[in-house]
């Protein structure tokens, strides 16, 4: 598929008057970008739901290392927080990765903003977060985004619209021929 073309309909879980409120495993998104070859340029990725709803806010949701000043991951969130992403972090215990408690931070803030928004955007595929989903579905709708092969099936098809990442690649692709101008 040619990275230039698109379907004018992708974006039609999208709408400008529905309050949006977008929550973005980290993991996951890297996961899934990396295994589909999509490097996500977060600007165009906020953009996108700036652009298209009335977007309340984005969260990021990760863990990093204390103390790793170049670690590439802590540039990402450095970056992220001063682009406009909220970011919700916790740092590695030692040598353990504590993804769980991200997931629990993850839901449990979506509980606490599905009630005054419209739309809920999850960006991840994790089959967990499948129990929540159906209970904010009671106040507004959901749609997930991931890989079709890296999302869990109970995940799939419990939300209200699933929406594959290769669909947004034209949309949130880095370009490089820019950074290349730029170095």
């Amino acid at each position: 598929m040619n990275d230039d073309y698109y379907d004018d309909e992708v974006l039609d879980f999208l709408r400008d008057d529905e309050r949006t409120v977008v929550f973005i495993d980290g993991a996951s998104l890297y996961s899934a970008s990396s295994k589909l070859q999509i490097p996500v340029d977060y600007k165009k990725l906020l953009s996108l739901f700036r652009d298209n709803t009335n977007l309340i806010r984005v969260y990021y949701y990760t863990v990093v290392t204390d103390g790793a000043e170049h670690d590439p991951l802590r540039r990402l969130v450095d970056f992220l927080d001063y682009s406009g992403y909220t970011i919700v972090s916790k740092l590695r215990d030692g040598d353990r990765y504590r993804k769980g408690s991200m997931d629990v931070d993850l839901t449990i803030d979506m509980l606490r903003m599905a009630p005054n928004v419209d739309h809920i955007v999850l960006m991840s595929g994790e089959g967990d977060f499948k129990r929540v989903v159906a209970e904010v579905q009671r106040s507004c709708r959901v749609t997930v985004i991931s890989g079709m092969h890296l999302i869990a099936d109970e995940l799939r098809r419990q939300c209200d619209q699933y929406i594959d990442l290769k669909e947004l690649r034209m949309f949130i692709k880095r370009d490089y021929k820019e950074e290349e101008m730029a170095s």
